[in-house]
């Protein structure tokens, strides 16, 4: 009997033994630090292929829940590099394979297979008209047409057409690889959408749209175990409710700082602002086919003459973001012309315009959310100023929300923002004002050849008749026939307090990965 009870207690020994090294465990792990982070906006899902997700303020956040068959190095000018997938190969102009890393798990342990790659860009959740990712997967993933298993670990993917881009398309936007059975787990789209179970580095804890987004880290993360143990996207509205908070201790980083407010926190020790420049336009877009005015293209071009662009960048922006030269970015390499010209100001010109136009003094509304944007109501009121001064009537109106902001009737000009998702025109120029965009399909403008030469510039393999098509199109957009204005390169900075390590990207991506961030004890 007694060696029963010794046994028994032995037993009772080692279990309890266990118990203390892995609460031991545990408690390592708590001593990580958390990090909070103030936004002036949230998405209202957290799909990532859903039409809700596909503003800046959508890819900051969800940039950590997912990732991708290849990665986007921001830092090193955008190279792709090996993600879920370890190698992509082309066999064809329409055709492709990939080999998928193995050992990968998503945020509920099990392990990612062939399976969840196919079931992320079939036609239940993005390739058939009507599911809930295909307008998402039209604008991103382009003429992907079809997905198959070939292996546990590999998978074939076809294009309806040749895509120039197709590898660049798998390190972006709809491109993320989801659990399909906790997707089919989930019961509805809806559902799903609150809670998605991706491989990224962190998982959702909770999620509350309108105040807060609670990660927690995915310790089994392919990448690496994270560096802090939770985050918090917080919503704040206001920038000054912002910065007193990361005065106050309250936030770790605040994003959306205004070039005037950089001194008002940097005059703090121990915080400093971080970022500049992003590969984005800031725009202001027309909608042409639905207020009279703005139907003449002589009445926008005297819009676009009549704005001083260097006066907002240096007043509103102290000088910190540039104006590109047309709609393009430098990261487009070959397709980049470093030659075309600036836009213009000239007042004199616009007056002529006008006089020749059919405009006469009728009000065009100028509706604005007014805090999205850094300094976008003071932007908004110098371009009323701008264009008064040449005879231009535009009456500003702020509103609640983007909702608001496309209501018909009585719409004119309105904010906007063009982002580059991956270096080439497809993902700027032709995403945002292409026939596929959701500005053709609201009806807000149209033109047949810049829609044909869409066409060629994303079908063709032809580096040169892909450049002639892209520099005629900027023709089209820049002065012929605008859609919408100009403005300036979209600028991004953010607050953050000393002992956070932290790399922003240029990008709407804010990434809390192992290797981005680190925070001193």
């Amino acid at each position: 009997m007694s060696k029963l009870k010794s046994k028994i207690s032995n037993t009772i020994i080692a279990f309890a033994a266990i118990i203390l090294v892995a609460a031991f465990g545990r408690a390592i792990a708590d001593e990580r630090p958390s990090v909070v982070v103030a936004v002036q906006d949230l998405p209202s899902v957290l799909e990532q292929a859903s039409s809700k997700s596909t503003k800046g303020s959508a890819f900051r956040v969800l940039y950590n829940l997912y990732d991708w068959p290849l990665r986007t190095n921001f830092l090193k000018d955008y190279k792709l590099e090996p993600g879920l997938a370890t190698s992509l190969k082309r066999i064809d102009d329409t055709t492709y394979e990939m080999e998928l890393r193995r050992g990968v798990k998503f945020h509920d342990g099990t392990e990612m297979t062939a399976d969840d790659v196919v079931f992320s860009f079939g036609p239940e959740r993005l390739l058939k008209k009507g599911a809930p990712g295909y307008r998402v997967k039209r604008q991103f993933l382009g003429p992907l047409a079809a997905v198959e298993k070939i292996g546990d670990y590999k998978v074939r993917l076809k294009t309806a057409a040749p895509d120039p881009v197709f590898e660049k398309r798998m390190g972006n936007v709809a491109a993320e690889i989801v659990s399909r059975a906790a997707y089919e787990a989930a019961g509805n789209f809806d559902k799903w959408a609150l809670a998605p179970v991706g491989t990224g580095p962190f998982r959702v804890v909770e999620f509350k749209p309108n105040e807060y987004l609670q990660l927690e880290a995915h310790d089994a993360y392919w990448g690496g175990k994270p560096t802090i143990k939770s985050l918090r996207f917080q919503l704040v509205p206001e920038l000054s409710a912002r910065i007193a908070g990361l005065l106050a201790g309250d936030f770790d980083i605040i994003a959306n700082v205004t070039p005037d407010q950089i001194e008002a926190v940097e005059r703090h020790k121990g915080f400093r602002v971080v970022g500049g420049a992003l590969p984005a336009h800031q725009m202001v877009g027309f909608d042409v086919n639905n207020n009279p005015q703005l139907k003449d293209v002589k009445l926008r071009r005297a819009l676009s003459l009549a704005v001083d662009r260097k006066l907002i960048v240096d007043s509103l922006w102290h000088g910190r973001i540039d104006i590109p030269n047309g709609h393009q970015l430098p990261a487009f390499g070959a397709l980049y012309d470093p030659n075309r010209p600036l836009p213009q100001y000239n007042p004199e010109k616009a007056k002529a315009l006008l006089a020749a136009s059919s405009y006469k003094g009728e009000v065009i509304p100028y509706r604005s959310v007014g805090s999205y944007y850094p300094v976008e109501l003071p932007t908004a009121q110098a371009l009323v100023e701008m264009w008064r001064k040449v005879g231009i009537n535009v009456k500003l109106e702020l509103v609640e929300n983007w909702s608001q902001v496309r209501e018909r009737p009585g719409t004119g000009i309105y904010n906007g923002s063009d982002g580059m998702r991956y270096p080439d025109p497809l993902s700027t120029l032709w995403r945002r004002w292409g026939a596929i965009s959701k500005f053709q399909k609201r009806g807000d403008w149209s033109n047949d050849e810049f829609n044909r030469l869409g066409e060629i510039l994303g079908t063709s393999m032809d580096q040169e008749e892909r450049k002639k098509a892209y520099q005629r199109m900027l023709d089209i957009f820049d002065y012929e026939d605008p859609p919408g204005i100009i403005l300036h390169a979209k600028g991004r900075f953010y607050g953050i307090r000393d002992g956070l390590e932290w790399k922003p990207y240029p990008a709407a991506q804010m990434d809390f990965r192992p290797g981005n961030v680190n925070v001193a004890r």
